[in-house]
């Protein structure tokens, strides 16, 4: 069985709620797979490292959570060719 991978890249300025927006994934794909779906993040794990809150909380508490009324997301689906498994 060939493991596949989907990878998600959040970006935009610092400051606009990027870690927040990764918790939110987290907890959508938690949400709709179970807790044992597989997620990896360095880049969250530091996050939560560094704050010792979760981070949408830290977001929150810091002014760097996303203003919704001014912020548009906007989301891409890229097909990739055959052979990309891991």
């Amino acid at each position: 069985m060939n493991t596949k991978l989907i990878e998600i890249t959040v970006s935009a300025e610092t400051g606009t709620g990027k870690s927040e927006v990764t918790e939110v994934i987290e907890r959508a794909l938690r949400g709709c797979y179970g807790n044992n779906v597989q997620i990896a993040s360095y880049d969250m794990q530091l996050e939560r490292n560094s704050s010792g809150k979760n981070l949408i909380e830290n977001a929150k508490s810091t002014g760097q959570t996303v203003n919704i009324k001014n912020t548009v997301f906007v989301i891409k689906e890229h097909n990739q060719a055959k052979g990309g498994d891991v």
